[in-house]
């Protein structure tokens, strides 16, 4: 029917706008609709399945600290099939793993490294005393952990990463998100084996089958299909009008709008006349992209690759930065006797990387990183243990926190909430979100729309 209203659609059907649809349904109200371009729901947080083996459409985990997330996530939604981890992560440097993270785990470095490392660490402990502030990520980096720690690990991990000058990257957000053990810690770490671990993902949960998607099938399945469409893709919003055009030709109108699609698409779909510093703003956002590689191996892995969940690599000669083992979250994950490596490599407009080479390049770092070795990398047809290998692209992937990206977030979003348009979620928001803060973000934004008072 054409110009159905709705007081409330949300576009996006991945973890944010499901939550959104969810928690909407918990306060009695059940006059929305959740448009999905695509022909299942979940977005980001998606599984596949290939020969069978499980593989993520890139490594989720759920890590939140908040108890609402913790409870609706373990007790309700996924309820007697979630299993608890301890990480086992670890970090390459010197041809040898130490744990992550590297800044509090260097025992068993060389004995020269482990000396910078401390030396230039204390040395920036005394130098912040001034309290001069960094101007940039990279300054951040020196200032928090010493040019040692920061020159030998972190910043070349850092830029395999981000892919990106890390010069031109403002520092607020990283205090969130890197890992921060005292001095004390770390030179605890650095001469004896430390078993204590550092980080929001120290502790995480994971379903025990049928991959992450079992998390956005849980919300499905609490909410009526028929608020939800699928195959519905916007083509254009008149603001004015309250009305969205989609591909199909169908116009719906809404009194509020819950957008999860990434910030600058969002703006471009306006066709009402948009001022310039909002184009200049949705054009000033920065991102990377992220090449996921998926490899089933026959037989069991030696090494870490055993029972570790994911590995970091900051060495130029890798291509990837970090390496996950699905099987290692749950046996169900890979087909009996057989092992599953998912690899990712970031790249950018600024540092793009090599389409033709990316499998070989990820094969030949597998064996300098002694997950595999020179015969396994071979399809098993040849002899190998190899037995499918495919690749896919996350873009956006990673938000870039630039030094203007806090003004131009806060334009747009601002400019969009007074058009009774709302953004949620990791790119509707453009910000750096777990899924534990994405659920959240969901929940915000329909009790907002509902008119309810923001909690504490």
């Amino acid at each position: 029917m054409d110009n159905e209203y709705y007081p409330v659609v949300i576009v996006g059907g991945g973890l944010c706008g499901l939550s959104a649809a969810y928690h909407l349904r918990m306060h009695s109200f059940s006059d929305y609709l959740v448009l999905e371009k695509s022909d299942k729901v979940g977005g980001y947080v998606s599984t596949q399945v290939e020969d069978g083996f499980f593989f993520d459409s890139s490594p989720h985990l759920l890590f939140s600290k908040d108890p609402y997330v913790l409870d609706l996530v373990c007790n309700h939604l996924l309820k007697d099939q979630i299993l608890k981890f301890s990480r086992e992560a670890y970090c390459f440097d010197e041809n040898r793993y130490v744990k992550f993270p590297y800044q509090a785990h260097n025992y068993g470095l060389p004995t020269s490294r482990v000396i910078k490392n401390i030396s230039g660490l204390v040395a920036a402990q005394v130098k912040k005393l001034s309290g001069k502030k960094p101007k940039n990520y990279e300054q951040w980096l020196y200032q928090t952990f010493g040019s040692g720690i920061a020159n030998h690990y972190l910043i070349p991990y850092s830029e395999k990463l981000w892919s990106w000058d890390l010069k031109d990257m403002g520092c607020q957000w990283a205090r969130r998100h890197v890992p921060l053990p005292n001095l004390l810690h770390v030179v605890w770490g650095a001469l004896f084996k430390q078993d204590k671990n550092f980080g929001m993902t120290k502790d995480f949960w994971y379903p025990k089958q049928g991959g992450i998607r079992s998390l956005t099938e849980a919300f499905l399945k609490a909410l009526p299909r028929e608020n939800i469409q699928l195959r519905s893709e916007v083509a254009g919003i008149d603001a004015k009008a309250h009305q969205i055009a989609l591909r199909n030709g169908r116009r719906i109108r809404y009194g509020k709008l819950l957008a999860t699609m990434p910030l600058p698409h969002l703006v471009n779909q306006l066709t009402d006349e948009t001022p310039g510093e909002i184009k200049s703003a949705a054009l000033g956002l920065k991102h990377n992209y992220v090449h996921i590689v998926n490899i089933g191996v026959d037989g069991f892995l030696n090494g870490l690759g055993r029972f570790s969940h994911w590995l970091y690599f900051s060495q130029k000669n890798i291509i990837f930065h970090r390496v996950s083992f699905p099987h290692n979250l749950s046996p169900l994950m890979a087909p009996a006797g057989a092992s599953s490596i998912q690899v990712e490599i970031s790249g950018s407009t600024l540092r793009p990387q090599k389409q033709d080479t990316l499998l070989q390049d990820t094969l030949d770092g597998l064996v300098r990183a002694h997950i595999l070795d020179g015969r396994d990398i071979l399809p098993i047809s040849q002899g190998g243990r190899v037995r499918f290998a495919s690749t896919h692209v996350l873009d956006p992937a990673y938000v870039v926190y630039d030094h203007h990206h806090e003004k131009n977030t806060s334009l747009l979003i601002n400019f969009l909430s007074q058009l009774d348009i709302t953004t949620m979620g990791r790119f509707g928001k453009w910000e750096y979100f777990d899924m534990g803060r994405t659920i959240l973000d969901g929940r915000e934004a329909a009790e907002a729309a509902l008119g309810l008072s923001s909690r504490e």
